[in-house]
């Protein structure tokens, strides 16, 4: 069981918003406690559903040194998950957590024993919170879906550092729209799941923004079109903390052409 080897960056981020920010005791809290990412079929069948679970792992597996992934409500196990974060991290630990020590994040539409986080979309939008199931949806529309990623990544985060945080509570029961930006009865939602034609789009610096970018136009199952992607440099392996294209044995990768075989690999957009 080990951090990544590109971790330094998460301690520079960290002790930016942890009071009181001690190295040893932030290595400390991450090695103490396990995640448990559960997952139904809901979760495996729905392309909102697999959009979050992708995300979510490549985000967990770059900061938390073991993982348990946990199929329930009678879903199949998913060797694709571990093999994503094993080769995010392949010092990290794929194994049941252990007991009194589980941080568990639950994606679909089963409800687990004990506290939990849930995570979950629809279309446009994203949700989060402790008050049970969410569900994902079968769109293709992948902005709720990653975004509820990362909200579920969040409140992960507050489970081992909440007191050290300006706001480090829970969400209960949070809907963000990605589409008005808005929150819970105030968020629109609205997609028809017409095909859209991109056209030429140019996407200048495929740094942590441009990673995003990418991941997320490769999983919009509708899009069509021409990304121009563009950036001169290598991959750095300080950089790998927040690159979630980037795999640990593409150290040395081209940027663009690591964007670019992402993208073309994924969906019907031309890089």
């Amino acid at each position: 069981m080990a951090l990544a080897d590109y971790f330094d960056r998460a301690h520079e981020g960290a002790a930016q918003i942890l009071h009181g920010y001690d190295r040893a005791e932030f290595e400390r809290r991450l090695y103490d406690r396990d995640v448990v990412i559960a997952y139904d079929g809901n979760a495996l069948e729905t392309s909102e559903g697999q959009a979050t679970l992708d995300l979510l792992v490549r985000l967990v597996a770059r900061l938390y040194p073991r993982i348990e992934f946990r199929p329930i409500g009678g879903a199949e196990r998913s060797p694709a998950l571990e093999d994503r974060a094993s080769a995010t991290n392949p010092g990290i630990e794929i194994a049941a957590a252990r007991k009194g020590k589980a941080a568990t994040l639950c994606v679909g539409k089963t409800r687990v024993r004990g506290k939990a986080i849930y995570v979950g979309s629809e279309y446009w939008i994203a949700g989060v919170g402790t008050a049970g199931p969410i569900g994902s949806h079968d769109s293709g529309n992948p902005f709720g879906a990653g975004a509820a990623a990362c909200l579920g990544a969040a409140n992960l985060f507050r489970i081992y550092f909440g007191d050290r945080l300006e706001r480090g509570e829970l969400d209960r029961d949070a809907r963000l729209s990605l589409l008005n930006f808005a929150t819970n009865d105030r968020a629109t939602n609205d997609y028809g799941g017409t095909p859209v034609d991109l056209g030429l789009i140019q996407l200048i610096g495929v740094g942590a923004i441009g990673n995003a970018v990418v991941w997320a136009l490769a999983h919009g199952s509708s899009l069509s079109g021409t990304l121009e992607i563009i950036d001169p440099q290598a991959l750095e392996l300080s950089n790998h903390q927040r690159y979630i294209l980037a795999e640990r044995k593409e150290e040395t990768a081209v940027k663009a052409d690591l964007a670019a075989a992402f993208l073309s690999a994924r969906s019907r957009i031309q890089a």
